[in-house]
């Protein structure tokens, strides 16, 4: 139920996608700008160190002399390396504020339009009512900063798990079998913790979009502990979605060259965010609508 009904909410929200969209690229090119100039200093640093003009060669190599590209490119980043270690006194503070800007920012900023996307979605949801996103974006700032860094503080041992996944990958598979034989598995980790990270968050928007006055924390206790007598039923339904949007996201991207991406990335947002609603609807026992015609009443 919770799964077919949050396929509905989407095709019934599609044009929120296109919101998303931009909003997407948006956040690109504000962490774009905002790296390029903490990068200035860095880049100047390597332009005097030569490290530039080694770049300049390497891509000269690649026609000139293919098979001496392996080598070119392995002195190339290891001359990066050293060049940053021997600098990092100097450098360190920028250093910091690049990770900070180029990982940080995005997390907030993507989770700031996951909460503006959630009130739009709920408004159609609960009495088709048609908000806009920009309006909504800069009415519920505040409440989606708090979501945002809450949402993020408590995200943090699912994506401890990711890194540690990827990390045995890594440690284990020596060679190209092993690698072959336990990418897929891999996968299938990666698709548990994140359905997992889906279903504790999949109450969190609900609750605080219908407790105003409650403080995001409670909310999500609150939220959690509302999943916890239903988790089974949850869980088995984030599984589906999330195989679901990875699989088609990977067939997209091969059969489009990456073009479909476009379309589904943002996509693949919004359906989490109406998957989330429609659980929180389902637990509450909410009457929703999954079209303007269409009610789903749980009980």
């Amino acid at each position: 139920m919770i799964y077919k009904n949050s396929v509905r909410v989407l095709l019934n929200n599609f044009s929120v996608v296109w919101k998303e969209l931009l909003y997407l690229l948006l956040t690109l090119v504000v962490v774009g700008l905002l790296t390029s100039a903490l990068a200035l200093p860095v880049v100047n640093m390597l332009t005097n160190a030569g490290w530039i003009q080694e770049c300049s060669s390497l891509i000269e190599t690649v026609y000139t002399s293919p098979k001496d590209f392996s080598t070119a490119f392995t002195s190339v980043a290891t001359n990066l390396l050293l060049l940053l270690k021997n600098n990092f006194a100097s450098l360190w503070l920028y250093y910091l504020l690049i990770i900070f800007v180029v990982i940080f920012v995005p997390l907030v900023m993507c989770q700031m339009s996951y909460y503006t996307t959630s009130e739009v979605i709920e408004g159609k949801m609960s009495s088709i009512t048609r908000l806009g996103f920009v309006n909504t974006f800069i009415a519920r700032f505040y409440k989606s900063v708090k979501f945002a860094f809450v949402k993020i503080i408590a995200s943090i041992p699912f994506y401890a798990g990711y890194a540690l996944a990827v990390f045995v990958y890594v440690l284990v598979a020596k060679n190209w079998l092993v690698s072959i034989v336990l990418f897929p598995i891999l996968i299938m980790l990666l698709v548990f913790v994140a359905s997992l990270k889906c279903t504790i968050f999949s109450c969190f928007t609900g609750e605080l979009i219908y407790n105003k006055k409650r403080s995001a924390w409670k909310c999500l206790f609150k939220s959690i502990k509302k999943v916890g007598s239903h988790f089974g039923s949850i869980l088995s339904n984030a599984v589906c979605v999330c195989l679901t949007f990875v699989t088609l996201n990977i067939l997209i991207g091969i059969f489009t060259l990456g073009a479909g991406l476009l379309v589904s990335v943002p996509a693949s947002i919004v359906w989490i965010c109406s998957f989330n609603l429609t659980t929180y609807f389902v637990i509450d026992k909410k009457r929703f609508y999954v079209s303007e015609n269409m009610i789903i009443d749980p009980n």
